[in-house]
């Protein structure tokens, strides 16, 4: 038996993803001023400095920036590092405009050598003038202006930093993410009007990015009228690997150059080195038609790996709507939109996408919800017939009741265009705008706005982007973490809970004993704070404890100071419910370990092991939080009896998988049933859980 009992990578691969971390206590929360002091304990009457923030603060706290303007270069000291469970987030303060500005400088505004630390909301820029350099090259030393937020190489850990929703403009780059970088991520950010006009060409780009190892995520992002590129993943040292690059929106890169014009919006791998590994989905371009030119492109001259472009809309009716090198051949796209040329394909050579050499007709609306801020969303129109106004859903969005504002990214420090109360229905977004955002000094070629034909809006409810929210735990949120079903739980087994505002982020523990906190949120039932698993801004998921009385009792939600309603949940003795993927198919191994499938099936008379929760008081039990012991099996207290294809199949074991928290295996051997798919169940007494299919065959080859 053990040959197949107990695979723990498996198991945490396929059921749980990460688990978490050790003990600790939550962070702090400390404020930041201009006019703050180092000598401050950081309190909210008693600020910090911003330098002093970017040195002094520890895992877990929560620094709020003030508005105000922060004038100088910052460096956020590596002893400003946070953990993977525990990072540091330096937040604006929601409402308030905290704008970093380096003035005229050759650094960078904001050079990170932290790790695990997160930015969010901040306004980073230059507002020195000079916008045009005398001196070829990317590196002119007659230009006072440097990247926005650099990645500093030399530093020996910048890995899993996040910059969420900052605003970055008039910078040299936007962002230099640099391959030392590790799992770090760009998200929801707006970058423009980086860079300069040389002899030779714009240079200067919205995100300049490397990567070698780890994953770089590159997501809902706003680039637009850079001098260079809007992104622009670049190396010729093999550094163009393992990107998820999503839901941006690029346009009219290059406007601000007189010398070469509209460049790229979205470059990924030019000259030697070979992409690799890169997701390119759901992403939006447009170049105006007052000028040639534009493009995109994806692969490089020397080739490409694993590409996958879907879903995407890139639109240049006077350009290049996408450029393929000819040698970048191990690529897949579709479900794409392409408006003008193309180059180095043709559209037989990619079926599943729509093609137009000329403008299109009607109108195509996208909004993109903001996984961090409730009541965000990016709203990109492309209305090809020129209408004065377009209705958009943002029910994805809202909620009825919420107040809204609607901001023109082109002009984004402006007052809203539109504000109102959401009653369900669409509101109307204006297109024949022509205000702009001003440069910092005069651009050889002035920003225009884009017509009626492309717009960006950007949409926001103030009241749910305030931080210390009230949580709020949905009708019936509370469910069985391994099938979604409401109904009773059971002491030991995971749960998780929906709703709104329930955590700032999205965070997941690492390794057991789990921490009873998570970025500031807890979970408290009968008097006590539960282990949590993960947390996010709608979805929390925690451990009951073993020792919890069946019958009725309540839970509540904290989110830094702000507690939910109490809910009420129903507690048997057991409630098993069998995990299932996201395709609703279950969580089942057959007995060589391999994942059970319509085309791996398991033999009659192998072993199954299924994967549940829900199980129960178990012997030994371990601490709650605790990862069940590898060495002393817990078997479950209620005894488990199982069914596949309406025969009883027989129980080789049922108790907590070893290693891993609240997590039950259980272990069946397949009756004697026809070939096929075949439902299998498990119940506790009266209790039965979801039904499930097990794929079997009666050959002894295969999964077993």
């Amino acid at each position: 038996m053990a040959s197949f009992l107990f695979n723990l990578s498996r198991h945490l691969s396929w059921v749980l993803g990460s688990l978490l971390l050790c003990p600790f206590a939550a962070g702090a929360v400390r404020y930041v001023t201009p006019n703050g002091s180092p000598d401050n304990p950081g309190t909210e009457a008693q600020p910090w400095t911003l330098s002093h923030a970017l040195s002094a603060a520890r895992a877990g706290d929560l620094v709020l920036v003030r508005g105000g303007d922060y004038k100088g270069t910052f460096w956020c000291r590596a002893s400003a590092s946070g953990t993977a469970e525990r990072p540091i987030i330096i937040r604006a303060f929601p409402g308030e405009r905290a704008h970093l500005d380096a003035e005229s400088s050759q650094r960078p505004v904001l050079t990170v050598q932290c790790a695990n630390t997160w930015f969010w909301g901040l306004e980073i820029s230059y507002s020195d003038t000079k916008r045009i350099s005398a001196q070829e090259g990317s590196a002119p030393n007659d230009i006072n202006r440097f990247t926005g937020v650099m990645i500093d190489q030399s530093a020996p850990d910048t890995s899993n930093v996040r910059f969420i929703n900052m605003i970055v403009h008039d910078t040299r780059d936007g962002f230099g993410l640099w391959k030392e970088a590790r799992n770090s991520e760009i998200y929801g950010s707006i970058v423009f009007y980086a860079g300069w006009d040389g002899p030779d060409r714009g240079h200067g780009h919205g995100i300049y990015s490397q990567n070698e190892t780890g994953e770089k995520r590159i997501q809902e992002n706003i680039l637009f009228s850079n001098f260079g590129y809007g992104l622009h993943v670049f190396s010729s040292q093999d550094l163009l690997q393992n990107y998820y690059v999503e839901g941006n929106i690029a346009f009219d890169n290059g406007r601000l150059s007189k010398t070469s014009g509209f460049s790229s919006n979205f470059l990924v791998g030019a000259g030697g080195d070979i992409p690799k590994k890169l997701t390119f989905r759901n992403n939006y371009g447009y170049f105006s038609s007052d000028q040639e030119g534009g493009s995109s492109q994806v692969g490089s001259t020397a080739g490409c790996e694993q590409i996958r472009l879907s879903g995407n809309y890139l639109a240049a009716p006077r350009g290049t709507a996408l450029t393929k090198p000819t040698l970048c051949r191990d690529i897949q796209i579709d479900s794409t939109v392409f408006v003008g040329r193309l180059q180095g394909f043709s559209a037989s050579d990619f079926s599943g996408n729509t093609y137009y050499s000329q403008r299109p007709s009607g109108t195509r609306v996208f909004v993109r919800p903001n996984k961090y801020e409730p009541g965000r969303a990016h709203i990109v129109v492309y209305n090809w017939d020129g209408k004065a106004s377009v209705p958009v859903d943002v029910s994805a969005v809202l909620r009825k009741g919420d107040k809204w504002e609607l901001r023109d990214v082109q002009n984004i420090f402006a007052a809203p265009l539109r504000s109102g109360v959401y009653d369900g229905n669409p509101i109307e977004v204006p297109t024949a705008l022509t205000a702009v955002t001003s440069t910092a000094g005069s651009t050889p070629a002035p920003p225009v706005h884009t017509t009626s034909e492309f717009n960006v809006f950007l949409l926001t409810s103030p009241e749910r982007s305030q931080i210390f929210r009230k949580p709020r735990i949905a009708a019936g949120g509370v469910v069985n973490t391994a099938s979604y079903q409401p109904g009773a739980v059971a002491p030991g087994s995971l749960i998780s809970i929906f709703g709104s505002d329930l955590a700032e982020g999205d965070i997941a523990a690492q390794t057991a004993p789990l921490p009873r906190t998570l970025l500031f949120s807890r979970v408290t039932i009968a008097g006590q704070d539960l282990p949590l698993l993960s947390v996010g801004p709608n979805q929390v998921n925690a451990q009951l404890p073993y020792g919890l009385t069946p019958g009725k009792t309540s839970l509540t939600l904290s989110n830094v100071d702000s507690d939910s309603d109490s809910v009420n949940i129903e507690v048997q003795d057991s409630a098993p419910m069998i995990f299932v993927d996201s395709e609703g198919n279950g969580i089942v191994q057959n007995q060589d370990g391999s994942r059970n499938r319509a085309e791996n099936p398991a033999s009659v008379g192998s072993v199954l092991t299924t994967y549940c929760t829900g199980q129960g008081a178990v012997t030994p039990a371990p601490a709650t939080g605790e990862a069940a012991s590898t060495e002393v099996l817990s078997r479950t207290n209620a005894p488990f009896a199982a069914t596949i294809g309406g025969l009883d199949a027989h129980i080789e074991f049922a108790g907590l998988a070893p290693g891993l928290v609240g997590l039950c295996q259980v272990n069946v051997t397949v009756p004697d049933v026809s070939a096929g798919s075949q439902p299998l169940q498990l119940r506790t007494g009266a209790n039965t859980s979801n039904s499930i299919l097990v794929a079997v065959q009666r050959s002894s080859a295969g999964g077993d």
